[in-house]
């Protein structure tokens, strides 16, 4: 470190810290004083005659009923001939279908009980 950044330092950061009244604590305290005046007087201020109060009520909330419907059934999906469908809850797929060689040709084989 040289003696140039040691004088910089001593000038930026003092190691006493500075005493006495200073234009910010004047500042302060005249605020301070302010607000406390401003805050002392204002219940004077505000008291009125019976005669000119209101009264203010609010509106009632409208109570909301949602419904919570119940959920799609989840039964399986089986592919035929003209598509895939749902199919009912009794019925089961028991695998898919094979052509003469054995080859699978993509439709399910349904059972229902």
């Amino acid at each position: 470190m040289t003696a140039t950044e040691r004088g910089i330092l001593r000038r930026c950061f003092p190691r006493k810290p500075l005493s006495g009244i200073t234009a910010v604590t004047i500042r302060t305290t005249i605020a301070l004083a302010a607000a406390l005046a401003i805050l002392g007087t204002a219940p004077a201020l505000a008291t009125t005659k019976p005669s000119d109060t209101v009264m203010l009520t609010a509106k009632k909330k409208k109570h909301v009923v949602r419904h919570r419907y119940a959920p799609a059934p989840r039964g399986q999906i089986a592919c035929g001939p003209a598509g895939c469908h749902r199919i009912p809850p009794n019925c089961r797929i028991q695998g898919t279908l094979l052509d003469w060689r054995g080859n699978p040709t993509g439709i399910d084989d349904v059972r229902c009980r």
